[in-house]
């Protein structure tokens, strides 16, 4: 009622968060941008974007500065607990990320190679399990964002980074000669992935039941489709992520169950010939 009374949304974004949030000469662009716009739009009301760098989530909406955090905010079941959280409304992976003319075509060839991290994303924490593919590189350089790891790696200083799958499809769809490591035709090797959200300070119940009407609405009139595109040419929902997951996975095995059934077929020919 008091958004609706004032007609304002104030909003909490990072200005390193590309594509999803970043600084520009009008103030702020990117998806995450477009889609608080749009969703401002449906309730009827303004909205307004304020700089949140260097401080938390959880800090920010305490102090009452700001109605609501996007800017990838990644869902934790500690902040689930701290904050209302809107429901998942994109999931994106963590990739290895590589130039175009470079020439590492899978995770084998990083050995003896340098990658650039974040210290604490995703990436990072799953390569911290791995002390066998750690070794295996010959260094591992961190950078603040991951805007910076991949000036980095477009530079030639890094000869790949674990990002963000999003940054990568922006950059490449805005001109970058990147690429991903395949483990198939189609699925990027993956280090694990991040579900966002929009975070509401605990208790905003009317406004968070609001919210999750408008992103229904918005996902059916093709809008969260629109925007994705435009940004990283393709909407990464959560359900629609696991589903292509699930699906690669099971296209994997059939071609393996494949390649083994033709690989006895062949050996049966071969012995049936000798027999003969």
């Amino acid at each position: 009622n008091q958004i609706c009374e004032k007609k304002q949304l104030t909003v909490g974004v990072y200005s390193d968060r590309a594509p999803l949030t970043a600084a520009a000469d009008t103030g702020f662009e990117g998806f995450d941008i477009d889609l608080l716009t749009q969703l401002a739009a449906r309730l009827n009301v303004n909205v307004s974007f304020v700089a949140i760098d260097g401080r938390s989530v959880e800090d920010v909406l305490a102090s009452g500065e700001v109605d609501c955090v996007c800017s990838g905010c990644v869902y934790t079941a500690e902040r689930n607990e701290a904050l209302s959280l809107s429901d998942v409304y994109m999931t994106s992976r963590q990739v290895f990320a590589v130039t175009t003319g470079s020439e590492v075509k899978d995770l084998a060839d990083l050995a003896g190679k340098t990658l650039g991290i974040v210290p604490g994303s995703a990436a990072d924490l799953a390569l911290q399990k791995s002390e066998t593919f750690r070794a295996a590189l010959a260094e591992i350089k961190t950078y603040d964002t991951e805007d910076k790891a991949m000036q980095a790696l477009l530079s030639g200083e890094i000869d790949s980074a674990a990002v963000n799958e999003m940054l990568v499809r922006h950059l490449i769809i805005t001109g970058s000669d990147l690429r991903t490591l395949l483990s198939d035709g189609n699925t990027p090797d993956s280090l694990g992935s991040e579900d966002y959200v929009l975070a509401f300070r605990r208790g905003s119940d009317a406004l968070l039941k609001k919210v999750q009407e408008a992103f229904a609405t918005m996902k059916r009139d093709g809008v969260l489709d629109e925007l994705s595109k435009k940004w990283f040419s393709n909407y990464l929902s959560a359900e629609e992520q696991k589903a292509a997951d699930e699906a690669a996975k099971a296209a994997s095995s059939a071609a393996a169950e494949g390649e083994a059934a033709q690989s006895d077929a062949s050996a049966a020919e071969e012995t049936g010939g000798v027999a003969n």
